[in-house]
């Protein structure tokens, strides 16, 4: 077949006034570049959130792990240090829940109040922060170095154990009522 000037004049006025492929997409109803542009925009920012919530979950788990790992350093510490671990249930129950700490280091247990008060006394109130409570036995005992995390408490421990008031004796009383906090 032979084309003439004619027909590649034509031809060549009707590439030219088509606007582009997006012009033929949208006679066929199918997405414009711009509408590929958009959506793949969207898909980046989604890959992008995704990402960071990913990375948000492994942090959250390695310091999880990590604060797991210390608690039982701490345990394995205490073990070491012969020092026993008793809670509530084992003395009875407590009669108040003074104690708003999960942890905290027994030095005394007396039958009269009267004596656990003088302890108590004893002991710095800003540094070991005393309490005597109350346990279902009929015991008071005097409580020192409150704290919510067993790695705290194990630093206070050792701090403590270095000193003339502590008794050989001492031991943790773990308050069940209240949760670790990590």
């Amino acid at each position: 077949m032979r084309y003439t000037a004619l027909h590649i004049l034509a031809l060549a006025l009707v590439l030219a006034f088509l606007p582009s492929c997006d012009f033929i997409r949208t006679l066929a109803g199918r997405p414009t570049s711009a509408d590929i542009e958009a959506i793949r925009r969207i898909i980046e920012e989604d890959d992008s959130l995704m990402t960071a919530r990913r990375d948000s979950v492994e942090s959250a788990l390695e310091a999880a792990r990590r604060a797991e790992a210390d608690s039982l350093a701490a345990l394995d510490s205490f073990a070491l240090a012969g020092c026993h671990f008793r809670t509530p249930a084992e003395l009875g129950g407590l009669d108040s829940a003074c104690t708003l700490s999960r942890y905290a280091i027994a030095v005394g247990a007396f039958r009269k109040v009267s004596n656990a008060r003088k302890m108590a006394q004893r002991f710095d109130a800003d540094k070991y922060s005393p309490t005597v409570v109350v346990a279902g036995s009929g015991l008071n005992i005097v409580l020192v170095c409150p704290a919510d995390r067993i790695k705290d408490l194990y630093v206070s421990y050792s701090r403590f154990r270095g000193e003339p008031l502590c008794p050989k004796d001492a031991w943790v009383l773990v308050n069940e009522n209240v949760n670790d906090v990590q």
